[in-house]
């Protein structure tokens, strides 16, 4: 029995020992904790490196595609001043050496280069701006010629584009034509010519506020008052049934979705349909047909 206890004692220790033991291990463990907290905060600080270096990164890339994509708009726009310097150039030397037989086909390939760099809405104030003038013009000289002017840019416009425009001024309310005593009685205070006009002063304003370049020479503004310019010397320099033709290649070159707009309110502005729907009738059948 004293020898197993001997060699129970040589093999294990006595009590102390086995604490001692114990000890050690717990502290080995605690060390062990502690290295691998200090690798996962190692870790933790390579990663928000990393993650803040990434940062850095990305933010340089931004901020060169942004300079990139300044430059690249600032050449485009260098670009399309030049351009349309150009093609002005070209204007004025068709006006200086006016034909007939090729004129129409010289706006027709400036247009088709213009409409291709242009906001839509700039080339829309263009065209907006030349029929106001040109509607007035044949106001004062005869009616007759204004309803032959809104007949050719009605015949531009698709079956469907021109059904939409019969429709809607054949079922115009009377009362929207202005007369006081009519809208007192239907109580609708609409105004179609005046709403008009307001509509064309908001879009005016719409535009001018439109942005091309740093450039202060080259605006919506410029651009609306130089090509309509030429184009009105252009229609002024043609035969009456060839300006047509012109005013009615205008309206092709403008964004579908204005068109309808467009020859909407050179119809109304023009003061040629009549308040009676029986009258309406007839005029919407002269002017598509």
């Amino acid at each position: 029995m004293l020898q197993f206890i001997s060699l129970f004692s040589a093999c294990f220790g006595n009590n102390d020992d086995v604490i001692g033991i114990d000890t050690y291990i717990e502290d080995e463990e605690d060390t062990i904790d502690i290295e691998n907290n200090e690798e996962n905060v190692d870790e933790k600080i390579k990663e928000e490196n990393n993650n803040n270096n990434n940062k850095n990164l990305n933010k340089k890339k931004r901020k060169n595609n942004k300079n990139n994509k300044n430059n690249n708009n600032e050449k485009n726009n260098n670009d399309m001043i030049m351009i349309f310097s150009e093609i002005l150039s070209e204007f004025q030397d068709a006006i200086d050496n006016f034909s007939e037989e090729t004129v129409l086909d010289f706006v027709e390939n400036k247009l088709t280069t213009l409409c291709s760099m242009l906001p839509m809405e700039v080339f829309f104030g263009t065209v907006m701006l030349l029929f106001n003038v040109e509607r007035r013009e044949r106001a004062k000289k005869d009616k007759k010629t204004v309803k032959e002017f809104i007949k050719s840019l009605c015949s531009s416009l698709t079956d469907e584009e021109q059904e939409e425009i019969s429709k809607m001024i054949v079922d115009l309310p009377i009362s929207c034509f202005g007369n006081e005593e009519t809208q007192e009685q239907t109580r609708i205070f609409v105004n179609i010519f005046s709403d008009t006009k307001l509509s064309q002063s908001i879009e005016k304003k719409k535009i001018k506020k439109i942005k091309l370049s740093s450039s202060s020479n080259f605006t919506s503004d410029n651009i609306i008052e130089n090509l309509g310019g030429v184009l009105k010397q252009l229609s002024v320099m043609m035969s009456n049934e060839q300006s047509l033709q012109l005013f009615s290649l205008l309206v092709d070159f403008v964004d579908a979705k204005k068109r309808t707009q467009l020859v909407l309110q050179q119809l109304i502005l023009s003061h040629i349909v009549p308040e009676s729907y029986e009258d309406r009738e007839i005029i919407v059948v002269d002017l598509f047909n």
